[in-house]
């Protein structure tokens, strides 16, 4: 396997004990079952000359392991065919710098995001470029191993804002316990 010698120890735990995987997702060497791979996250806005950091992190924080993840959506009857493409969600360390969501590192919006000197932000906003960057610095070049860096940017509808921004506060007038869907918008 490609990634055979940067396979390590997960970073927070060497066993799982909270939550416990149900029994069907228990690895018995989940010990050594991560990979370490630096990873980090820029985000260029419309009026930056050039990206600025936001997280760096690692892939060995993931608590659920690649295998524990392709075996979750199997049983759950996803189907799965050689080649697809997999996402393991947020990777999160545990300083503010490793945070692996913008409501991570925005606290949900109540606070600002520094992107370089002169730009913050709380969200995304549209038409901004999202940059992951994925650093193997033993042995093997990223491209040997078939890992490539992602590049996306955000296109939200104009309507869509203003949707989601309606619903919650009419979903939190009719019922007080939903206050806190209207503070993520």
């Amino acid at each position: 396997m490609a990634l055979e010698p940067f396979q390590c120890s997960p970073l927070e735990c060497e066993d799982q004990v909270d939550p416990g995987p149900l029994e069907y997702l228990r690895d018995p060497s989940y010990a050594t079952s991560s990979y370490d791979i630096h990873l980090s996250v820029s985000i260029q806005g419309q009026h930056m000359e050039k990206p600025a950091t936001v997280c760096r992190s690692n892939y060995r924080y993931l608590y659920w392991n690649s295998r524990q993840q392709l075996v979750h959506h199997a049983v759950t009857g996803c189907i799965i065919h050689p080649g697809d493409l997999m996402g393991s969600g947020t990777i999160s360390g545990t300083d503010a710098a490793s945070l692996g969501c913008m409501l991570e590192l925005s606290w949900m919006g109540s606070r600002e995001v520094k992107l370089g000197d002169n730009e913050v932000r709380k969200f995304f906003k549209r038409m901004e470029i999202l940059l992951s960057w994925k650093d193997i610095a033993r042995k093997k070049t990223m491209e040997e191993l078939g890992l490539v860096n992602v590049r996306g940017k955000f296109y939200q509808p104009p309507f869509l804002h203003a949707t989601i921004r309606m619903s919650s506060q009419s979903l939190m007038q009719s019922n007080k316990r939903s206050s806190n869907i209207a503070s993520f918008i």
